[in-house]
Formats: C-alpha cells, sequence, structure tokens
C-alpha cells in the first residue's frame, strides 16, 4: 500500500522542491542524480504515514536516517529500498 502511493506522489511532489547533495557536499535544488535528502514532515507525507509511525520504525525497526546534532533527515532512496525489504506479499490463495 504505502509503495502504491511513491509513483503518485514521486512525480507530483518530489522532483522540484528537495535539496540534493552531491557526494562532495554540494547543495543544488533539482539535480535528479542527486541523493535526495528530505525531513519528517516530507518522508510521512510521502508514505502518508504519521510521526510516531516514522519515529517507530526509525527506533524499533532500523530505519536508516541521517542525524547531525538535533536535525534528523532521511534518504528517500534509502528509505524506498528500506521499505522493500521489508514488502510481504500475500500467499497465493487456491
Amino acid at each position: 500500500m504505502i509503495l502504491k502511493r511513491l509513483s503518485r506522489f514521486h512525480s507530483d511532489f518530489y522532483p522540484s522542491g528537495y535539496m540534493h547533495f552531491s557526494s562532495e557536499g554540494a547543495c543544488n535544488r533539482g539535480a535528479s542524480t542527486m541523493s535526495n535528502i528530505m525531513n519528517t514532515d516530507q518522508i510521512c507525507q510521502a508514505f502518508g504515514i504519521s510521526k510516531s509511525t516514522l519515529n517507530n520504525w526509525r527506533k524499533e525497526k532500523g530505519l536508516p536516517y541521517i542525524k547531525v546534532g538535533r536535525t534528523v533527515r532521511y534518504d528517500f532512496d534509502a528509505v524506498v529500498g528500506w521499505l522493500k525489504k521489508h514488502e510481504v506479499t500475500s500467499p497465493k490463495t487456491r
């Protein structure tokens, strides 16, 4: 369910408004080849989850995040990869 929302979110919301950082630390807006760093509110909106769910995934389930001081950020691609690894498919029915 969460991953299905991504296609709409990715095309409507993602490309234009986020800060993108290169491996050298340079910051650019809208560069599609860069890493996509998002804050808590942006991740919650992207996946349709609450802040408490996001915090639980981070603290209890191992969701990858970046922390500098008290600032927490998420690499969008790393979060999508983490979700895909935890995807459960329903068993085949007869």
